[in-house]
């Protein structure tokens, strides 16, 4: 049996996978306890508490569309390290800087997703995670979106 066909198997677990999967763990952790830390522990300014949970939601979301796509790929023998790794690190911090964006467009008035104005109930609170981890989970298309509002706003280039 060659390398490329215990590759495909997916009976040679190396140290690369475990990386992955070491990555993925972490950012999970770190995304429930900036999410639980914005909810529920965080006495300070209202709008920094928002912030925080949009980009731990936004976080999340991606870390799930990443454990997804590991797994996929890596059950169908696909999983390619050094293709793949920089997607792995940066997907998550992506989505967290995206649901911060959103997240101020959103407070700006320039993206109307919702007609209800942020307070600190339970609500809001529920609305503001599922947008983010949203655009954390669909990074593709949120940039296409933006994409396409900012060519709108600022109009086409030449």
């Amino acid at each position: 049996m060659s390398d490329s066909d215990i590759k495909k198997t997916g009976g040679n677990h190396s140290w690369k996978e475990l990386v992955i999967a070491v990555l993925i763990l972490m950012y999970i952790v770190a995304a429930l306890r900036g999410s639980y830390y914005s909810s529920f522990q965080y006495s300070g300014p209202g709008t920094l508490k928002f912030v925080m949970l949009a980009m731990a939601a936004g976080g999340l979301g991606s870390v799930v569309y990443c454990t997804r796509a590991f797994y996929r790929y890596y059950m169908d023998g696909q999983f390619d390290f050094d293709r793949f790794v920089w997607w792995y690190v940066f997907r998550p911090i992506t989505g967290c800087v995206l649901a911060m964006a959103l997240f101020a467009l959103m407070q700006s008035q320039i993206v109307i997703l919702t007609s209800d104005e942020i307070t600190d109930d339970f609500q809001s609170l529920a609305t503001i995670f599922a947008i983010s981890f949203l655009a954390g989970f669909s990074t593709e298309q949120v940039v296409e979106r933006l994409r396409k509002a900012s060519k709108a706003l600022f109009g086409e280039e030449k």
